[in-house]
């Protein structure tokens, strides 16, 4: 399986749930999908951890190159598709600058047929999050406990 990961589940691992020096076990698993090919991320996403200067930050960055994908023009077009439909348009909050990855992670999952990893839950009928479009594009979404299952885990 190959997995596509937003903002949110990266930041809730090193925050939250997994922090580095706690849970090294975690990184290492997680480390060890992406340099085998089965972690994807967008851009956009990468352009959201470096706004802050912290140990995420600091991780990233000794990622290998192959896990960030360039925005193509089939993430493009699946990224048109959500911006120019009403309901899940609203992912994006223009005027407060935030969830401007969600589409491009939504886009890269379902232009690649990947596995959408996030820490969102469902929002609101006229708040979409990333579960509510990816679910009307047909796109499978896990939060991180699921993909340690998914990948037998043992932390």
């Amino acid at each position: 399986m190959t997995y596509c990961f937003d903002t949110s589940a990266l930041i809730h691992a090193a925050v939250r749930a997994y922090p580095f020096k706690n849970v090294p076990t975690f990184w290492t698993k997680l480390e060890d999908l992406i340099t085998n090919g089965h972690v994807l991320c967008p851009r956009a996403v990468i352009k959201e951890i470096e706004k802050k200067d912290d140990e995420l930050h600091a991780w990233v960055k000794k990622c290998p190159s192959s896990m960030i994908v360039e925005h193509d023009l089939a993430m493009q077009a699946v990224v048109s598709q959500i911006m120019a439909d009403s309901v899940m348009s609203k992912l994006v909050n223009i005027e407060r600058d935030r969830s401007g990855a969600d589409p491009f992670v939504i886009g890269l999952a379902k232009s690649r047929g990947l596995i959408l990893v996030t820490q969102e839950d469902r929002g609101k009928a006229g708040a979409p999050k990333i579960p509510n479009v990816a679910e009307l594009l047909g796109v499978k979404h896990i939060k991180l406990v699921d993909l340690m299952i998914a990948e037998d885990w043992v932390l």
